[in-house]
């Protein structure tokens, strides 16, 4: 009897502690977004945009308005200093052409639709003189890339970057682009049960004298390079603890989890008749710091037991990752 009365007090006081509350939150203010990257041998890539309210309504539409136009922009190598020119997507592709066709080079356009959270693809389509793209239904705004075709990225050099707003906010950064971190092999192994997979391994030789930070992409076939979904980036001092040795790793498929073929299951492999391209890009320690937090949060995605996790950034002034890569 005593037992069914303790449970009659105890549901009645659970019930009777019911509280509503309301919660206040602040109005969002907003912030200037700094996307940039600049890459061996390639010229400086800028995109600068505001954040916009976590309640937000997220659209193609509303990425496309919340980039910047008007901002002048400067890149120094510490000797030099360079304008960056404020270039129309749609009168970007013919300066893209005669740059490539010049230098021998090929500019990678499929980092602004990472930042940009669109289909890869979407912006190199764009500045090609495309309007309605295969990959969104909706027609590209003309939007504003940032860039210099005299400036070009070299290994072991530091990267400056001011940016002054339209409203004339001054926002400043700093990268590193460091030497190659080459790998020693590549090859393929069995899927353990599926013969028609297999997986990239590659094998790695640690240099000891100097940390290195790594992110790499994977091409399929003729499709785009893309980083894999949920980590690109490696550490071979907090990953790996394995300074100045030698170790064999599976590498996985780059994917976005957004396309047609995505499968959890079998994700990171390839396909036994796919060609490969592996793109082994060393970054620096700010630039690794950026993608590994904000892979880790985007990985918390939906998980009730996650916990907040603050995005590093080496940006001044506002939020985002000016970034080098030097690619192998």
């Amino acid at each position: 009897m005593k037992k069914i009365h303790f449970l009659l007090l105890s549901f009645c006081l659970l019930f009777s502690c019911e509280k509503d509350i309301e919660l206040d939150f602040p109005e969002h203010e907003k912030q200037y977004v700094v996307e940039d990257y600049i890459e061996k041998d390639s010229p400086p890539i800028i995109l600068l945009s505001k954040s916009d309210s976590y309640y937000s309504t997220i659209s193609i539409d509303a990425v496309f308005e919340s980039l910047v136009n008007g901002a002048e922009i400067q890149v120094s190598d510490g000797i030099n200093t360079y304008d960056l020119i404020e270039f129309s997507s749609e009168n970007l592709g013919s300066q893209v052409q005669q740059v490539e066709d010049s230098l021998g080079i090929e500019i990678d356009f499929s980092l602004v639709d990472e930042f940009l959270g669109l289909p890869l693809g979407t912006t190199d389509f764009a500045i090609n003189g495309g309007t309605n793209t295969p990959f969104i239904q909706s027609p590209i705004p003309s939007f504003s890339i940032y860039t210099s075709f005299e400036l070009f990225g070299k290994e072991n050099t530091n990267y400056f970057l001011t940016i002054k707003t339209p409203d004339n906010t001054t926002i400043t950064a700093q990268t590193f682009l460091p030497q190659a971190s080459p790998l020693d092999s590549v090859w393929l192994d069995p899927h353990p049960t599926i013969d028609t997979l297999v997986t990239l391994t590659v094998r790695y030789t640690d240099d000891p004298s100097r940390a290195n930070h790594i992110r790499y992409f994977t091409q399929r076939n003729l499709e785009l390079f893309s980083p894999p979904p949920f980590a690109s980036v490696l550490d071979d001092r907090s990953i790996f603890n394995l300074a100045g040795e030698s170790f064999n790793f599976p590498l996985e498929r780059g994917q976005n989890i957004n396309s047609p073929d995505w499968s959890f299951e079998n994700y990171s492999y390839f396909d036994i008749k796919d060609t490969i391209t592996l793109r082994w890009s060393a970054i620096d320690e700010s630039h690794y710091r950026f993608w590994n937090t904000l892979e880790f949060d985007r990985g918390q995605t939906g998980n009730p037991f996650g916990r907040p996790t603050k995005i590093r950034s080496n940006i001044n002034g506002g939020l985002g990752i000016w970034g080098a890569y030097s690619s192998s």
